[in-house]
């Protein structure tokens, strides 16, 4: 199978990333400290390019798709944003010199925040030029308890209630944290290119809260579904908003897609919002559809 032709409109890196570092086909460097599964490049490489098989797929579309469509800036929120890996790919992603870049992450893991800020800074971007905040994602605004620990094998931390069990994590803990809502974080942006949200079972809340604002604000959105009723409630919400859907998993399931069979551990939704942009075409996915198949 071959890779989705929206990759043929970036050019692959090469060269040599910094000592202990991977690089990927945008350039863009991570620390293997990050996450357990990354492996440094060694010398001079060929950045590579995502695996076709893998839900992550999906992702990288949307984010690819965003980026061809900005036009005087490019503004992007992550949350859930762990170390910030979808920003920072986003940023690397341009290649145009005059459009302004405008990022937004959100995370409440202190470790993965702290992280998010140093990947930044690895990749040439000043995090203090964006607007970064240490939250959990909720409808409401108010303070949460949350799960913390063991930050390389894990970024399913999320919203817990005090005393309920988390999984095979034993050094796992529950703390309190502040929250944030999706308006409070597109605060002062009256136009966002993406949001890409991983919020571990809180996306339905916070959609059902604030789908007025992205309705409003944004153009495209990027949501990890982790269960089947969430995914189906979310569906409708977008659908009724009259967002106009491009890719849409169900979560635990093997499915088949454009790109082969693939198991989607989390479910995937890609909305775009038309009355951002009514006269936009179609998504590039369906002409890559037609490249790959005939």
């Amino acid at each position: 199978m071959q890779k989705p032709p929206i990759f043929d409109e970036f050019t692959q890196w090469r060269g040599i990333p910094p000592a202990g570092h991977q690089a990927n086909f945008l350039g863009q460097f991570t620390r293997p400290a990050f996450n357990s599964d990354i492996v440094p490049s060694d010398g001079p490489v060929a950045g590579k390019f995502p695996r076709i098989d893998q839900e992550e797929i999906f992702e990288w579309i949307t984010l690819l798709e965003a980026v061809l469509e900005a036009k005087d800036t490019f503004t992007m929120a992550e949350l859930g944003a762990g170390f910030g890996r979808w920003l920072v790919a986003g940023a690397c992603a341009q290649r145009r010199p005059d459009l302004a870049i405008r990022l937004i992450g959100v995370e409440a893991e202190p470790t993965h925040f702290g992280w998010m800020k140093e990947h930044l800074r690895d990749n040439g971007i000043n995090p203090d030029n964006h607007r970064l905040i240490q939250a959990a994602d909720t409808s409401d605004g108010r303070p949460v308890h949350f799960t913390f620990g063991h930050p390389a094998e894990w970024y399913g931390q999320s919203i817990i209630e005090p005393g309920v069990a988390f999984g095979d994590w034993p050094q796992a803990t529950v703390s309190e944290v502040a929250s944030t809502t999706i308006r409070r974080i597109l605060r002062g942006f009256d136009y966002v290119d993406l949001v890409d949200m991983d919020i571990q079972g809180a996306e339905l809340e916070c959609v059902s809260a604030d789908i007025d604002c992205l309705t409003e604000r944004v153009r495209r959105v990027f949501v990890a579904t982790h269960s089947g009723a969430i995914h189906d409630e979310t569906q409708k919400i977008f659908t009724s908003a009259g967002w106009r859907s491009v890719a849409l998993y169900p979560p635990n399931t093997r499915t088949p897609t454009e790109f082969g069979l693939i198991d989607f551990q989390d479910g995937v939704q890609h909305w775009v919002n038309p009355k951002l942009s009514p006269s936009a075409p179609r998504s590039r996915i369906r002409s890559y559809i037609r490249r790959i198949f005939g």
